[in-house]
């Protein structure tokens, strides 16, 4: 494609609030057209917008027309200029694009607002979207791009934090504003009525409900899918409804889940699959050891730390923020019944912070607390209570169909490769391994593979890939190879 190295200029301040790139343009009927631009790039050579990249980045500009400008000068305001990592006085190179090239029309555009608005008055979101699309549609909006604008005396800029693609409901990083685009407002100071109601997108991926088990699978848990469905009927499904029709009917959705049971039964393994299959951000996992600082203050700024991100984002996104998925694994650890440990100085500080952090988010409901447990009669009852670790689920040892499904798991790589033979029949592993837990079933697996493993090497110690193969015989080596006593 076709570029052109160009000065940027400070736009005229007429054109300041397009959010359009301006360039020289000269008429077809010129003979000497800009040597660059031979591909039709005329002002008034039909209807068809224009649109350039600047930079050679991902930066794509509208193109307006401005007679006054040189012919290698390109006009920008300050916030254009940040988007194409430039500044005034700067070189720009500018390529032509062809909005066809896979961009997307937006479904649902979230923005932060800011407006020079008198605040005794209140923002009618639906004629400031109608106003904002006839000024911009056909644009292409990028995540974190600041668009100046004018609405009738008042200015204002918006930043855009969310993309909604219109053809499958799928975040994206940019996308073409429509005629049929909702715009969501999202402010500080401002007041915002009759704001659009939005689809509120729970999972990032499909999930077939008649048969959770597969999907799970193919993310690496088994023997999982009653656990899900009653954690997603409980937790998620009240997510899922739109937030307005929440607050009419006055339902808060849970905060707070405690998962309790023998341990390796993929308590925390199954919270962060589930962070991969809803709207979530990388959920923060967090260990005793992590809290228990002996400096007076220190372990609570650190509990304070851990809601910050929530906090910012519900208060960026509002109700659209992704949930943030805080898991306090072994929270018996760091959270017992206060005045009954050595360190009950540091503990009960812990959870009087914890207790004052949950109770102070009754406003967010972008925010999931799990904790995890072998032990659930040590924790401090009061964060046992509704509305803080309400929800209490017990993750049991599995049964001989999920044993089977976790064996399947673990081995599912190995069969990939054809190291797995004909003979191995890990249904008669399941039945042998009653009361087992997963995370044994995944040793039974290791240690049938360095079973196998070991045959293949040579007097050199070299290993040949080839000639792996793993036999019945090898899992149940894995099954003897963990001592009884170990598991009782």
């Amino acid at each position: 494609m076709e570029s052109k190295s160009m000065l940027v200029i400070s736009v005229h301040d007429s054109n300041r609030h397009t959010n359009k790139a301006y360039l020289k343009y000269i008429s077809e009927q010129n003979p000497s057209p800009i040597p660059c631009f031979l591909i039709g790039f005329y002002p008034k050579s039909g209807s068809k917008r224009r649109y350039a990249i600047l930079n050679g980045s991902s930066f794509v500009a509208s193109l307006g027309e401005d007679s006054s400008l040189r012919e290698n000068e390109i006009a920008l305001n300050e916030d254009q200029c940040v988007s194409a990592n430039t500044a005034i006085g700067n070189m720009v190179t500018v390529e032509i694009f062809e909005a066809t090239n896979g961009i997307e029309k937006i479904a649902e555009l979230y923005v932060w607002l800011e407006m020079d608005w008198p605040q005794d008055r209140e923002i009618d979101a639906e004629v400031l979207a109608k106003k904002l699309i006839k000024a911009f549609h056909d644009q292409v909006m990028h995540l974190n791009q600041r668009i100046q604008f004018r609405c009738g005396e008042f200015h204002g800029n918006f930043t855009v934090n969310r993309i909604i693609a219109a053809s499958n409901g799928a975040i994206s990083r940019q996308g073409m504003l429509d005629k049929e685009t909702k715009i969501v407002f999202v402010s500080e100071n401002l007041k915002i009525f009759n704001q659009a109601l939005a689809s509120r997108k729970i999972f990032h991926r499909n999930i077939n409900f008649t048969n959770i088990e597969h999907d799970l699978m193919a993310l690496g848990v088994g023997g999982m899918e009653k656990i899900f469905k009653e954690i997603f009927e409980r937790v998620f499904s009240i997510r899922s409804l739109d937030p307005e029709l929440a607050r009419r009917l006055n339902i808060a959705p849970i905060r707070g889940i405690l998962l309790h049971g023998p341990p390796g039964t993929g308590k925390t393994l199954l919270v962060k699959t589930i962070a991969k299959i809803v709207d979530a951000k990388p959920p923060k996992v967090v260990e005793g050891p992590q809290l228990l600082a002996s400096l007076v203050g220190e372990s609570e700024s650190k509990v304070r730390e851990l809601f910050r991100e929530a906090r910012e984002d519900f208060k960026k996104y509002g109700e659209q923020s992704p949930v943030h998925i805080i898991i306090f694994d072994e929270i018996d650890s760091i959270a017992p019944k206060r005045g009954t440990t050595r360190m009950e100085n540091v503990t009960d500080r812990i959870v009087s912070q914890l207790l004052a952090m949950i109770d102070g988010m009754t406003e967010l409901n972008n925010i999931l607390i799990v904790g995890t447990t072998n032990r659930m009669e040590l924790i401090d009852e009061a964060l046992l209570r509704p509305g803080r670790l309400e929800l209490h689920i017990k993750v049991d040892l599995p049964d001989e169909e999920a044993r089977l499904n976790i064996l399947k798991v673990h081995a599912n790589t190995l069969e990939q490769r054809g190291y797995i033979q004909p003979d191995v029949n890990l249904e008669e592993i399941a039945y042998m391994t009653d009361g087992w837990s997963g995370a044994d079933l995944a040793g039974v697996v290791r240690s049938a593979f360095s079973h196998a493993l070991n045959r293949t090497r040579s007097d050199e110690g070299v290993i040949c890939e080839s000639q792996i193969r793993l036999y019945q015989y090898d899992f149940l080596h894995g099954i003897h190879s963990i001592p009884r006593g170990f598991l009782a």
